[in-house]
């Protein structure tokens, strides 16, 4: 039986390994920001090392008995936190995709910001190979580009920003 839970300091290393292991090609590492959901001051250097504003910031894992399967977070920046939320280090582990986990994952998360009066879902992404599958699974579930970054100089792939606009019919 999968269930959805908050990510805590029991299981934050499982969600760690996972997550680090399945972003392993990105420059920031998602354990990082594990750490910072759960440590205010952690928060305070995680925004400084990142340039990020986020003023919340939480993660919920798919869990089957005591194996994180995937990982989601939910983050509001200073700038448009009465109107939205982001999605920060998304995903399912390689073993465990085709199961529906995402989808679980995903509408976890679309119900929160719903509950939390959001009127949009938004996140980041990018051209790496590592995430083109992930591109198909957010244009299924009503994600657009909204905005689009120049090349990352850096790691040589474009980053774009999707949105998914909530609307009151549940």
């Amino acid at each position: 039986m999968i269930s959805i839970v908050k990510l805590d300091s029991l299981n934050i290393a499982r969600a760690s390994e996972l997550a680090d292991d399945v972003f392993s090609y990105s420059k920031a590492l998602p354990g990082e920001a594990f750490q910072a959901s759960l440590d205010h001051e952690k928060l305070a250097h995680y925004n400084g090392k990142y340039d990020e504003n986020v003023v919340f910031l939480e993660y919920f894992l798919a869990m089957e008995g005591d194996r994180v399967l995937g990982t989601i977070g939910y983050y509001e920046t200073e700038w448009d936190k009465e109107i939205a939320c982001w999605v920060g280090w998304f995903c399912v582990g390689p073993g465990h995709r085709g199961r529906g986990i995402g989808k679980l994952l995903m509408d976890y998360l679309v119900d929160l910001a719903r509950k939390r009066n959001k009127k949009f879902i938004r996140l980041y992404t990018s051209t790496h190979v590592a995430e083109k599958a992930a591109q198909t699974f957010y244009e299924h579930r009503g994600f657009a580009v909204w905005n689009e970054k120049e090349i990352v100089h850096e790691t040589g792939f474009d980053i774009f920003y999707r949105q998914l606009i909530l609307d009151d019919n549940r």
